[in-house]
Parts: structure tokens; C-alpha cells; sequence
């Protein structure tokens, strides 16, 4: 398991059998792990539940359903789909990764060609023109900075497994 010490997702479970149990994730691994959740088993969670899990505000998540999600991800993992999943996201987030730096090449030539070292250095319709420039560089959905790997969704799987009388992330 993971042991990180960049900002992340503790999740803190409880197994009848194995007392305490513990999954930690940084928030570059956490984020793909919950999106392959919330698009694969939103039938297990609620609303709320799928959409507090990208958060630090300590969500619970029922044995039930910690039994429930470790089930359905087992069965993903055995039929191949999170392979297929995890690959397609790398394909589509390494194609935005080279976007991004195509874009931030062109944008820091761009600024040093208005005598700038940085876009908070130019005025006027320059630095709106800059920011416009950044935004673009830089998709909505954030993919480019999440990468995604089957192996994480597997080693979350078996904390849910154990979880048996389910766990929090915080």
C-alpha cells in the first residue's frame, strides 16, 4: 500500500475479523479511483456519497455497501473492464499532457516575445489575453494530472473487501 505524504484521502475502515483497516491514496491517485466508482457503481452509493468521496469531509460508507462496491470492482477487475478503462483514460490523458505542453511552449515564447518573464508581468489586454491562454492549457475535467492505474483500483478493492463493517474517507 501506498504510504504518501502529499495532501490525500485517508480512508479508515473496520473488518470484523481484522479490526482497523486503512487505505491512503494521494489526490493524483484518489481521483481516478472515485471517477471509475461513480461511473461503474452509483447504484451502490448515494448522491451524496459519489459526490463527498472527492472530498476530505468524512463521507461514511456503510459495510453494505463497502461489501457491495468491493464485489462489483472485483467483478470489473475479473472481466477486464478496469484494464480497458485504465487504458483508454492513460491514451486520452497522455494525448492532453502533450496539449498542455504544446500550449504552455507557445504561451511562454509568446510571453517572453512581450518582454514578460510572466503573464501576472503584462498589463492590459496582454495579461487578459495570457490568462485566456492558461485557461485553455488547462482542461476542466483536470485528467492530464490524474493519472489512473488498474493496480490502485485492484488495492482499493481488497480495503473494501475488508471493510466489512465499512469505513470513512477523510
Amino acid at each position: 500500500l501506498r504510504k504518501e505524504t502529499t495532501m490525500g484521502f485517508d480512508l479508515h475502515g473496520s473488518s470484523k475479523t481484522e479490526g482497523s483497516t486503512y487505505f491512503r491514496a494521494n489526490v493524483w491517485c484518489w481521483r481516478p479511483i472515485w471517477k471509475f466508482v461513480s461511473d461503474n457503481c452509483s447504484e451502490i452509493l448515494t448522491e451524496s456519497q459519489l459526490k463527498r468521496g472527492n472530498y476530505n469531509d468524512s463521507v461514511c460508507i456503510t459495510g453494505v455497501q463497502s461489501l457491495a462496491l468491493a464485489e462489483k470492482l472485483q467483478s470489473l477487475i475479473d472481466d477486464e473492464t478496469v484494464n480497458h478503462v485504465t487504458s483508454e483514460y492513460e491514451i486520452e490523458r497522455k494525448k492532453q499532457v502533450k496539449v498542455q505542453e504544446i500550449i504552455m511552449k507557445a504561451l511562454n515564447q509568446w510571453t517572453e516575445e512581450q518582454g514578460a518573464s510572466c503573464g501576472n508581468d503584462l498589463k492590459g489586454d496582454d495579461h487578459e489575453i495570457w490568462h485566456m491562454l492558461y485557461r485553455r492549457a488547462s482542461p476542466l475535467d483536470g485528467t492530464a494530472s490524474y493519472p489512473m492505474d488498474a493496480e490502485y483500483i485492484a488495492e482499493f478493492t481488497e480495503f473494501c473487501k475488508k471493510s466489512d463493517e465499512g469505513f470513512e474517507i477523510c
